[in-house]
């Protein structure tokens, strides 16, 4: 260890052997150091226990969005609804796009995504193998066009918008600055002309999110557009990062451990409770983050105020204090994990997530009599966690060659 400006540095962020399994180097901390600091990328505390963790997200006036929810953060972004407020302004954007959310909306995309989920995965021949990268090739276009189809993005601008978002995730990934921002303008000016267009023609803000912001008349007046831009930007990366991540890491899991592929396959019913685990164990956001607006003790140790705040919900969801058995997939648990946050920054899009993810499962598992690793991983840096190249090798089943349409 190090010191720096009187603080030690108990941690490194980036340390290789986090890379496939962030437990190895967040579980020993959270034992012997339960607040821990970098001084990786400015300096920040980690927090990695799941008390402490639910304190901080339920604490919007202790521990603030407004400065910031990603460390690094992100130089390319500016400050955006909903993520980036707090109560009681936060709540005058939630209140205005929950309706969008409600499950029976999100639950009448389910043909959409079985639809998705079932052409971009390759046709697999009886007995026959195919190889596939399955994180570019799968994951990250699926997540994409359903986050598109969520937000009622034209359809003939999926393919687009699936291509410059992993281009821009890919430059956040690699730290490439230049890359980061070309791929953010891009973005942006096609978030303004769905706003644009959407502007001329409102739909029903209940089931749409780009109205309902459109149509938010507060005590400040209208929101200004290009808050809008920036809230549609946020909201279209923020939906399909994660996903893919969790996906990609969800089929990894299965290809490690073939006797829970089997069992899933033989009881697809069980899946919505294996999403539950994959979510818990490979929570896919690592270095989400608050900032203390006053001077704090935590675990011992002196937050003050202005100190960035890294909440490690992987870290969290395997607290041997609230997980019994933390490392193992329990499919009767009961234990409530923090995937998807916790207070009034909860994820909103919590039942597409479940629902995109076990579709995808289920259609693959069908399709399939085994999934194997196929190469070498790689897997993403701090602040996410999961594979971003996933070689895999399928194999058919009779199923595959017989029925290649959705289920049901």
């Amino acid at each position: 260890m190090s010191e720096t400006t009187g603080i030690i540095d108990d941690f490194d962020p980036d340390d290789p052997i986090a890379l496939d399994n962030p437990e190895e180097l967040y579980g020993p901390l959270r034992q012997r150091c339960p607040v821990a600091h970098s001084t990786s990328y400015g300096g920040f505390w980690a927090v990695t226990r799941y008390r402490d963790v639910e304190r901080i997200m339920g604490d919007p006036e202790t521990f603030t969005s407004s400065r910031g929810i990603i460390i690094p953060r992100n130089p390319a972004s500016g400050r955006r609804p909903p993520l980036h407020y707090d109560p009681p302004e936060h709540t005058i954007y939630r209140r205005a796009i929950s309706p969008v959310f409600r499950k029976d909306r999100l639950r009448r995309l389910d043909p959409v995504i079985r639809n998705l989920a079932v052409s971009l995965l390759p046709q697999i021949g009886e007995n026959s193998e195919v190889h596939i990268e399955f994180f570019g090739q799968y994951c990250s276009r699926y997540t994409a066009h359903i986050v598109c189809a969520m937000l009622n993005i034209p359809t003939e601008l999926f393919d687009t918008f699936a291509y410059h978002l992993e281009l821009f995730e890919s430059s956040q990934r690699n730290r490439d600055m230049t890359g980061i921002g070309r791929e953010n303008r891009v973005l942006y000016e096609m978030c303004r002309s769905v706003v644009a267009e959407r502007d001329a023609h409102l739909l029903s803000p209940e089931e749409d999110l780009v109205s309902a912001l459109l149509l938010i008349d507060n005590e400040f007046g209208p929101l200004d557009r290009e808050l809008v831009v920036g809230s549609l930007r946020q909201i279209v990366v923020a939906g399909h990062g994660a996903p893919a991540l969790v996906l990609a890491s969800s089929v990894l899991h299965l290809a490690r451990h073939q006797d829970l592929q089997r069992k899933l396959r033989e009881n697809p019913d069980l899946i919505p409770r294996a999403i539950e685990e994959m979510l818990r164990l490979h929570t896919p956001n690592i270095g989400f983050a608050r900032t203390a607006t006053r001077t704090v003790e935590l675990e011992g140790q002196k937050i003050t105020a202005g100190d960035p705040v890294a909440i490690v919900l992987p870290a969290a969801n395997r607290d041997p204090e609230v997980f019994k058995r933390p490392n193992e997939v329990d499919l009767d648990r009961t234990e409530h994990h923090l995937a998807f946050g916790f207070g009034p920054h909860v994820c909103p899009g919590s039942v597409v997530g479940r629902e995109e993810v076990a579709v995808a499962l289920e259609i693959l598992l069908g399709r399939t009599s085994t999934i194997d690793i196929d190469g070498e991983i790689t897997f993403s840096p701090w602040p996410t966690s999961g594979p971003i190249y996933l070689p895999l090798k399928l194999v058919g089943t009779r199923m595959t060659s017989a029925k290649q349409g959705p289920d049901r």
